[in-house]
C-alpha cells in the first residue's frame, strides 16, 4: 500500500528494520517521535517541539491520531485471538522477514544526560535527534 502511494522501498526497508539513520530526516523524526510516544519516553517532548516547529500543531494532532489508529487494529485482532497469524510483507518485490518476537528498542537508550533524560544532538539538516 505504501509503495503504491510512492514511498520508496529503501524508506520502507529502513522503517521495517528500525534503522532511523537510513531514513530521510523527516521520516526519522516522525519514527523517533512515534517510538518515544509509545514508550512514554521523555524524548517525545523534544521531538514534539520539532514537529510543531516544522509542520505546525495540526500536523502534531494528525500524527497523534495516526499513531493511535495504527494501534487499534492489531490490538483488537490480538484481543480476539487472531494475533498469531503471520502476514507476508513485500517491499520492492522482495519478501521482508520481520522479527515479531523482539522488543522494540527505546528511542536511544545509550544517549542519556546526567539527569536520565535524552541528550539531543544536531544533524547536518539541523534536526535534533537522540
Amino acid at each position: 500500500m505504501a509503495e503504491r502511494a510512492g514511498v520508496s522501498a529503501a524508506v520502507l526497508g529502513a522503517l521495517l528494520a528500525d534503522k532511523p539513520d537510513a531514513m530521510p530526516p523527516d521520516v526519522a523524526l516522525t519514527w523517533r517521535f512515534t517510538r518515544a510516544t509509545l514508550a512514554h519516553d521523555a524524548a517525545a517532548d523534544e521531538y514534539r517541539e520539532e514537529i510543531v516547529k516544522r509542520w505546525g500543531r495540526r500536523a502534531l494532532v494528525s500524527l497523534a491520531f495516526a499513531i493511535t489508529a495504527a494501534r487499534i487494529y492489531p490490538t483488537v485482532k490480538y484481543a480476539l485471538g487472531h494475533g498469531k497469524a503471520c502476514m507476508r510483507v513485500v517491499v520492492g518485490g522482495a519478501p521482508v522477514m520481520l522479527d515479531h518476537g523482539r522488543v522494540p528498542q527505546l528511542v536511544s537508550p545509550k544517549l542519556r544526560s546526567s539527569d536520565g533524560g535524552p541528550q539531543l544532538r544536531s544533524t547536518e539538516a539541523g534536526v535534533r535527534t537522540a
